[in-house]
């Protein structure tokens, strides 16, 4: 009997030791991790090591224990793996600011404002319209399954709206403009073509994003992160030629730059080889998502009521 007691207070007295070293890890370094346990408030059990990649990072980014709560519920993190999910998503938006501001520290360019309004005033309509699609076919669904109503309508109604909302300011702010700045009459003309690629490109994109949504629910995330990366990755505030050549291709694969560059040549640098270049570019990217929106849809369309 005493040789038990004595095995029972030893064991009792190396956890009461193993206790003690997990608390003293879980606060060190300054930041109270048992807090940060209250706050996550996960069901399931998960490695306290996890806590010293994860908190340091939501840190970074400006939360804490007290304004958590407001990102859990934001984004519905139930369990560590989305926060994990959600943790990475923030590394990688801190690496591309780094990667952007690293090089771009003086902006020596002429005309500037009209620079900055051709590339901005498209993009707004591109990054509203789409993450505002992306999910029409989920929220409308009572709609859909009650009435005669066909989804690409919805789609369209979305994009009309939008592309109102955009060319009012936009030729507004262009005849304020226009008695201050000197635009060339070929670069205007060439404008409608402008303007007929990009809608027609982001309805097929919306089209195509809002038919994945209905199938992949996280769509709806992934959309928001790249439409976010993709701001600071397409040149809108800055020149193309600041961007490295080894990050050259993300331009010329990013659909988003194709279809405002021709704004950007008609009313700020105009060249006619150029725009006509930029044009048919933007267009060869409208094609491509037309081409896949539509192909998609109609391999879809039977199951769309179904998993609505």
């Amino acid at each position: 009997k005493l040789s038990k007691l004595k095995k029972q207070a030893q064991q009792s007295s190396l956890s009461v030791t193993t206790t003690k070293t997990q608390k003293k890890d879980i606060t060190s370094n300054n930041i109270d991790y048992n807090d940060w346990i209250k706050a996550f408030d996960f069901k399931d059990t998960f490695h306290t090591n996890a806590l010293k990649l994860i908190v340091p990072a939501l840190e970074k980014g400006g939360w804490n224990s007290d304004n958590y709560h407001l990102l859990r519920t934001k984004y519905e993190i139930m369990t560590l793996n989305q926060l994990i999910n959600i943790v990475g998503t923030m590394k990688s938006m801190f690496s591309v600011h780094a990667l952007i501001f690293k090089y771009i520290l003086r902006l020596d360019i002429d005309r500037y404002f009209i620079f900055l309004l051709s590339g901005l005033l498209p993009w707004i309509f591109v990054s509203s319209t789409i993450t505002q699609s992306v999910h029409c076919f989920i929220t409308m669904r009572e709609s859909l399954l009650s009435f005669q109503i066909h989804p690409m309508a919805v789609i369209l109604s979305k994009c009309v709206d939008h592309f109102i909302n955009f060319i009012i300011p936009f030729i507004f702010l262009f005849l304020i403009l226009s008695d201050s700045e000197s635009f060339n009459w070929t670069g205007i003309a060439f404008l409608p073509l402008a303007f007929l690629s990009l809608f027609l490109g982001v309805f097929f994109l919306a089209l195509l994003l809002s038919t994945l949504q209905v199938f992949f629910r996280d769509t709806e995330y992934i959309t928001t992160f790249l439409v976010n990366v993709l701001f600071f990755l397409t040149p809108i505030f800055y020149p193309r030629h600041l961007i490295p050549d080894e990050y050259q291709i993300f331009v010329d694969i990013n659909p988003i730059y194709a279809w405002v560059q021709p704004f950007k040549i008609a009313l700020w640098k105009f060249n006619i080889s150029n725009l006509v270049e930029a044009t048919l570019l933007s267009f060869g990217f409208t094609f491509l998502f037309g081409v896949m929106a539509i192909s998609f849809w109609r391999w879809t369309r039977n199951e769309l009521y179904i998993n609505i």
